[in-house]
């Protein structure tokens, strides 16, 4: 083989350094060695190997006559055989004639390789790969050709370090500007967070920073309500945000629930690439392919979450998750200190509130202080001439003056008789220690006073502890307490009237026993407003029926107990002629019945003395309710929705001529339930401001409630009641009957 001459050698060597030392990746490097090993040798295959020292493998750049299976499999056992020997040993391998190699086979192919030659790609004892060449015939590679690639190899391995050298410090001249430009839109956030003096401030001006510092088109910020359970939208920028510090539609998502909830409940950001392979996406105002949703924490407490959405498809880069969860952790501790400022700020007020309040109430003693001293200066100079009794006693409880009115009163008594021998004396000396016990100078009124000679005396007591004296002014109260005891057994005789007429009441209700066998579950919650009530309920079975009937009578306490009476008996003796099978015959019989009797008794009912009813028939036969009634309505709730049904609204026993009542049939399913009510519930005053429960609230409460066994739904009932009376500092008395029946199919 004819060997090149020095300037040959020369030549190929300055090609092939111009091209490696103008290689600026390693990918155009090694396509400038596969050009160079084509030209400088005709071999039947070459290949080339880099060491990745991520995977600590030899990755193969290229392989000449290789199919990409032959590809894989090379590279995967490259560590194992002649690249892998030759880049551990960092000594070049020749093998002249593979038939005397046992180590030297290959795969099938149109050729037989006969001789090879393997390279280190080395610079100062740093291997960096390796490069091999393959031939049909034997001794194909001189010393020459060695040295020569050997160079080769020695400005390869330089070329790549020094690509890797500028890749890493491109790389991280890029990771330091990434870094600069996240430091300033952080530090744009906490300026902007830092201006915020309230929740609102705070969490809308991050949500517009979002929009303008990250590019975002669309920003939620969503706040933990009180109870811990529910996310509410709180601030927004995008679509949601049309006008100001406006929500379009606000939306709340429970802890857990939707990606948002998720978040919430790990406290862990996520980046979803495509929210239409996540089945926790939840759609808001318009459907988005990518989102990014980060808590907002301190003390491992949640607060909060900030939430964008896109509608493209892996929008968010890696690096700002930690971007927002550093934003989340800055607006958390600003939420945190706008949340203490907020409750110093109440808690100063309200020590301003309370100085104020103790310094009236000094006032007040001030003032009520020189009043009893002004009294008591009177007192002390009118005794002698007070028609009333006036005893002044030493500490000891001896008498030292007594005015005429004490002496026509007490004259020959134990009150004025120093005799300690008498235990009458002695009784009324305990009496006096027990009652000026612990009490500083002042005027005492002691309205319970004491009884002597058959007469009742109330009395004010002035102590004086520096002269050491009290002074006793008297007043014969005798006929007061008479009368007061009077009062009181009218009063008791009244209310055992009440308490009786209460058991003649209740006598007439059905009991719940009735319900047994026609539906699953049932209550009824009924509160009068005094003892007897004008509301009252009936029933009466037949059969596979059962009928049951709701009334409201006009006013409530003993007048509408009365009404109760007169409606219950108009009941019973109508159901003895009229068919349950048209229900609307009982109301118009009723009407009929009420008519008569308000004309028949003109001057002794009040005008517009009535009631309002609601009557359903259930026939657990054909699984249908019937029902009819005057001035009520009843709710049904199937599948968690509530259902309203009103029945007519005519006034029972107003007119007689044209009044028909009709009914109405609901075909029932299994878990339907009724609520049969009076007015008395959602008329009920109370709450914060003072007003009405009202029916919309009314409905919620149901709703809510529903899905309970009906025991617990009638506690709920009785809670929420005395909830909404007992508001704040006042409590609103009930103002009329409540009654509330449900029913479960």
């Amino acid at each position: 083989m004819h060997s090149p001459s020095l300037d040959e050698s020369f030549e190929i060597i300055s090609s092939i350094a111009n091209k490696i030392s103008f290689s600026m990746t390693n990918e155009q490097l090694a396509s400038n060695v596969q050009n160079f090993l084509e030209h400088f040798m005709k071999v039947e295959y070459n290949g080339l190997y880099f060491y990745d020292e991520k995977s600590k493998i030899l990755k193969l750049i290229y392989a000449k006559n290789f199919s990409e299976k032959e590809k894989i499999e090379a590279e995967k056992s490259a560590m194992d055989r002649h690249p892998g020997l030759v880049y551990k040993t960092k000594k070049h391998l020749l093998i002249n004639d593979t038939t005397k190699s046992k180590d030297s086979s290959s795969s099938e192919r149109s050729f037989k390789i006969l001789s090879r030659l393997y390279i280190p790609l080395l610079i100062e004892n740093k291997c960096v790969g390796t490069f091999g060449l393959a031939s049909s015939t034997k001794d194909k590679f001189s010393e020459y050709d060695i040295k020569i690639l050997s160079l080769v190899g020695a400005m390869v391995a330089m070329r790549i370090i020094t690509i890797n050298k500028e890749l890493k410090n491109k790389e991280q001249h890029q990771a330091n500007l990434q870094l600069t430009k996240n430091l300033n839109i952080i530090n744009t956030f906490a300026n902007v967070i830092h201006k915020g003096e309230s929740v609102d401030d705070v969490v809308w001006s991050v949500a517009k920073s979002v929009i303008a510092e990250l590019g975002y088109t669309d920003c939620v910020i969503y706040i933990l309500d009180e109870a811990g359970e529910y996310l509410i939208q709180r601030a927004a920028h995008g679509n949601k945000n049309p006008d100001s510090r406006a929500i379009l539609d606000p939306i709340k998502i429970k802890i857990g629930h939707g990606i948002v909830g998720s978040v919430a409940a790990s406290r862990k950001g996520e980046i979803i690439s495509d929210t239409s392979k996540d089945k926790r996406y939840i759609l808001d105002d318009l459907s988005r392919l990518s989102e990014i949703s980060v808590p907002i924490i301190n003390d491992n407490q949640l607060i909060g979450v900030i939430d964008s959405e896109h509608t493209e498809k892996n929008f968010y880069p890696k690096e700002h998750l930690e971007l927002l969860n550093t934003v989340a952790s800055i607006t958390a501790t600003k939420l945190m200190q706008v949340k203490y400022n907020d409750e110093l700020k109440k808690h100063h007020l309200e020590l301003e509130n309370l100085v104020k309040i103790r310094t009236n109430e000094l006032e007040q003693k001030s003032i009520k202080i020189e009043n009893q001293n002004v009294k008591l200066k009177m007192l002390s100079l009118f005794p002698k001439h007070n028609p009333n009794p006036v005893i002044e006693l030493d500490f000891n409880l001896k008498v030292q003056y007594s005015n005429e009115g004490a002496k026509k009163h007490f004259s020959n008594t134990p009150l004025l008789n120093n005799n300690h021998d008498n235990p009458l004396t002695d009784k009324y000396r305990k009496l006096l220690e027990k009652t000026i016990f612990g009490k500083k100078t002042g005027v005492y009124i002691i309205p319970e006073g004491f009884r002597i000679n058959n007469k009742h005396y109330d009395f004010n007591l002035y102590i004086d502890n520096e002269f050491k004296i009290l002074r006793l002014y008297l007043n014969d109260v005798t006929e007061i307490k008479n009368m007061q005891a009077q009062l009181k057994e009218q009063h008791d005789s009244i209310y055992d009237s009440l308490n009786y007429a209460l058991r003649i009441q209740k006598s007439i209700l059905p009991d719940l026993s009735i319900f047994e066998g026609f539906y699953n579950d049932n209550f009824i919650f009924y509160k009068p407003k005094d003892v007897v009530s004008g509301d009252f309920y009936w029933s009466k079975k037949f059969d596979t029926k059962l009928l049951f009937c709701l009334c409201d009578c006009t006013g409530h306490g003993v007048p509408g107990a009365l009404m109760s009476i007169i409606g219950h008996d108009a009941l019973n003796n109508i159901i003895k002629y009229i068919k349950v099978s048209n229900i609307g015959d009982i109301l118009t019989s009723l009407n009929s019945y009420f008519y008569d009797f308000q004309k028949n008794n003109e001057n002794d009912l009040r005008i517009g003395d009535t009631m309002d009813v609601t009557l359903i028939c259930y026939d657990k036969k054909t699984n249908a309710i019937k029902y009819t009634g005057c001035k009520h309505q009843f709710y049904l709730i199937r599948n968690n929705e509530l259902q309203t049904y009103r029945t007519d609204t005519h006034t029972l026993g107003s007119k007689i001529e044209n009044v028909s009542f009709d009914f109405k049939e609901i075909k029932v399913q299994k878990g339907d339930v009724f609520y049969l009510f009076s007015d008395g519930f959602p008329d009920q005053f109370g709450g914060e401001l003072g007003k009405k429960f009202k029916y919309r609230r009314f409905r919620e409460l149901l709703l809510s409630i529903h899905h309970l066994p009906m025991k617990e739904q009638k506690i709920k009932l009785k809670d929420s009641l005395e909830n909404w009376q007992n508001s704040q500092d006042q409590y609103y008395e009930q103002i009329d009957d409540i009654s509330i029946v449900g029913l479960k199919i």
